[in-house]
């Protein structure tokens, strides 16, 4: 805040005024004076705009000569001030007013002109800031509300021999917001009609609450959910979690979501869900499609469904574990849950409790563990260490053992080891993924399994090995963009799962036909539902504004050759398509 300092002195023999002699004018004989109030201002830190303005108070000093701003405690929180400077500000007035202009560091300006406080803060006395994202100390709990979010998806088939089928399905969320606590229920709705068998069910699939508490970078979680974990399988169950929340942090900060890839032979509807519940629907177009926007927070395998508008459906499993996370020096994240698994829409036994950290032991290395254990026979552990390779990418390996009693069996013991790697080739635009290889112990038994055994499902299928290989590859020169993904499982008592898929794609331009799109890709899935190998290219002409010639081609082992021809014309909503196939 700037010195005050004496310019001029007015002389009160010039105003013609009886009462002259009462009027002082001694306050307006410094720079930049301020009369004692209140004033509502928008107030910059460092050229950052606060989201609203602000009630501040210049408070009268030195027997009135002159004033001084005051700043409460709680508008000083939101400057996003690092916690050691902000602990190191006295307070004035009664513990009224933080005492901001003892740092000489800190300047002050008020623009009467624009009825704003303009603040210059050394940036290294600021919490961590980013364009794209609001620190916590300047969080609302914004307004009381309700909300209902829903998708729906309906379609209807008709061949010429055979009957028709109808299908209507709506997944979503509805709630309420009170203070900082979300009141939400997740829904899904499926009605099916095949051959005159009709089908109908409405499921409520997670019905919870929950909070931030930003103090602690933490989410707070109580009622039906999801174990959301990095080290064991998730399940179903009623209680509360406590975790650290990346989705605090700036987006440059945040972890990392898989991607799925596969191949639509029809204009199909791409379901992923976990342990039943649906986490993303859309429809796709024939052709090869990609789903990146999965949240961040989903871990473990998703199921993928691909459900052909000719009633074919495609399933398969992809892996959303983890690349190698490493933890910042210093810094721990952790998760923590305790309650007991839901057995449909009740709760059962055992009770159990799920604890997992990650440690920035040092600046390039983290150790990271978990617990698992029941009121019952079973328990597991794990540990495990992250290492920054730096030019060689990133590397983090990891050990579970786990103990479980079954009843009228034998106590099985065993491991499982997992390796996660993640490197990006900046100077060939490339990136590749090593994202969960796993190996367990025929013995080796995961919370999942276990609550399977004690509900009645003995079959269980026991985890030999898995992994998941992703890359992807820009090649500037043809300016073509290439896909892989690989995804194997195998089990010490069933057959194994495989899935592989590649993908090219390149836009370019010929004489006056503008982004043309041209893919070709190739997708393997072996299970023990399906053998198929499918093949597929797609070449896309705008021939004027809103106009669309595409010609595809697809051929699979079960599925037999088809090819499509089709005329787009949105804004007259004309559609014309041929199609011929064969097995």
């Amino acid at each position: 805040m700037p010195e005050s300092t004496a310019v001029v002195k007015f002389n009160t023999n010039i105003i013609d005024a009886k009462d002259r002699s009462n009027i002082d004018l001694s306050r307006f004989e410094v720079d930049d004076y301020t009369p004692p109030g209140n004033y509502l201002l928008d107030i910059l830190i460092d050229d950052r705009l606060l989201p609203e303005r602000y009630l501040v108070t210049y408070l009268a000093v030195d027997e009135g000569k002159s004033t001084k701003l005051c700043l409460t405690p709680d508008l000083v929180n939101l400057f996003g001030l690092s916690t050691e400077v902000r602990e190191s500000m006295t307070l004035w007035n009664n513990d009224k007013c933080v005492a901001i202009d003892e740092k000489k560091e800190i300047k002050i300006q008020y623009d009467k002109e624009k009825q704003s406080l303009i603040i210059s803060i050394p940036q290294a006395w600021l919490a961590y800031n980013d364009p794209n994202w609001v620190p916590p100390s300047q969080w609302g709990n914004g307004v009381a509300g309700t909300l209902l979010d829903y998708n729906l998806f309906g379609y209807h088939y008709s061949p010429n021999m055979g009957g028709s089928t109808t299908n209507f399905s709506s997944y979503g969320t509805t709630g309420a917001n009170m203070g900082p606590w979300r009141i939400r229920a997740d829904y899904q709705y499926i009605n099916t009609e095949t051959a005159g068998e009709h089908y109908r069910n409405f499921d409520w699939s997670q019905v919870y609450a929950f909070r931030a508490i930003p103090s602690i970078g933490a989410k707070f979680v109580g009622g039906q959910t999801y174990l959301n974990s990095s080290i064991f399988d998730s399940f179903r169950f009623l209680g509360t979690s406590l975790s650290s929340d990346e989705r605090m942090l700036p987006p440059t900060l945040r972890g990392y979501a898989p991607q799925v890839m596969g191949i639509a032979h029809t204009n199909a509807r791409v379901v992923l869900s976990q342990n039943g519940r649906v986490l993303y629907q859309t429809n796709v177009a024939p052709g090869p499609f990609v789903i990146q926007d999965i949240s961040e927070a989903v871990q473990g395998n998703i199921d993928v469904r691909v459900e052909e508008e000719d009633g074919r459906v495609t399933v398969f499993q992809v892996n959303a574990a983890s690349v190698p996370f490493l933890t910042r020096k210093g810094a721990v994240r952790y998760k923590a849950a305790l309650g007991r698994p839901m057995l449909g829409n009740s709760a059962s036994n055992p009770t159990f409790f799920s604890g997992e950290f990650s440690w920035g032991a040092f600046n390039h290395v983290s150790l990271y563990g978990g617990l698992m254990t029941t009121s019952q026979d079973y328990t597991s552990a794990a540990l495990g260490i992250g290492q920054n390779l730096y030019d060689f990418g990133a590397l983090s390996i990891d050990i579970t053992h786990s103990r479980a009693q079954l009843p009228n069996e034998e106590q099985q013991n065993g491991e499982s080891y997992r390796v996660n790697y993640s490197k990006r080739f900046e100077q060939t635009d490339s990136q590749i993924s090593f994202a969960g290889y796993r190996f367990s112990k025929k013995n080796f038994m995961s919370m999942s399994q276990y609550l399977d055994w004690l509900n009645g499902n003995t079959a269980l299928q026991y985890d030999k090995q898995a992994y998941t290989v992703a890359a992807n590859q820009y090649l500037a020169w043809p300016d073509i963009t290439m896909y892989l993904s690989v995804t194997r499982r195998t089990y010490w008592n069933a057959a194994s799962s495989n899935n592989y898929s590649l993908s090219m794609s390149k836009i370019f331009d010929i004489g006056t036909f503008k982004g043309i799109s041209a893919t070709i890709s190739a997708n393997k899935v072996n299970n023990q539902y399906a053998n198929e190998n499918q093949m597929f290219f797609s070449l896309s002409v705008p021939i004027g504004i809103g106009q669309q010639a595409s010609y595809d081609a697809q051929r699979g082992r079960n599925t037999g050759y088809t090819q499509n021809i089709s005329f787009q014309q949105p804004e007259s909503e004309k559609y014309l398509a041929y199609q011929r196939g064969w097995r």
